[in-house]
């Protein structure tokens, strides 16, 4: 039964975190999405079978305010599935490299009052100037790197 009992449950439910659930699949998290419109907060990490496919289901979430997730080159899709989410408030996103970070799709979510991403390596001079250019494009945002 899976995540569709947890949704029948707890139907009212506001919070969902995953961490380090290698075996919950992209085709449960959707399932599960469909079945729990009430999500305020999804934390999903450590989860390597759920898909960016299956990330872009978030954008279904009416009252999603926050949302932490591992990110890679790849998640223009699920960002793209979000960007109409304004009431999402704080967005925090884990990249193994500065290179992976889509920039210019974070401008565009100029409704966010939080904004982390985390970044595995040391970031050089040149990415700091475009972590500014971020934090710029944000201006109510607090952006940090």
């Amino acid at each position: 039964q899976g995540f569709q009992h947890l949704a029948q449950v707890f139907p009212k439910l506001a919070e969902l975190e995953l961490r380090s659930c290698p075996a919950i699949t992209g085709n449960s998290f959707r399932d599960f999405i469909e079945s729990a419109p009430t999500l305020e907060c999804v934390l999903v990490e450590g989860c390597p079978q759920i898909s960016n496919a299956a990330l872009a289901q978030l954008g279904r979430l009416k009252m999603l305010r926050e949302l932490l997730v591992d990110g890679d080159r790849s998640c223009v899709q699920w960002l793209e599935a979000i960007r109409d989410s304004k009431q999402l408030r704080i967005l925090s996103i884990h990249f193994p490299t500065f290179a992976d970070v889509p920039m210019d799709q974070l401008k565009k979510m100029s409704w966010l009052d939080e904004l982390d991403v985390y970044i595995e390596s040391p970031i050089n001079e040149q990415q700091r100037a475009a972590a500014e250019s971020l934090r710029q494009a944000l201006p109510r945002c607090q952006v940090s790197f």
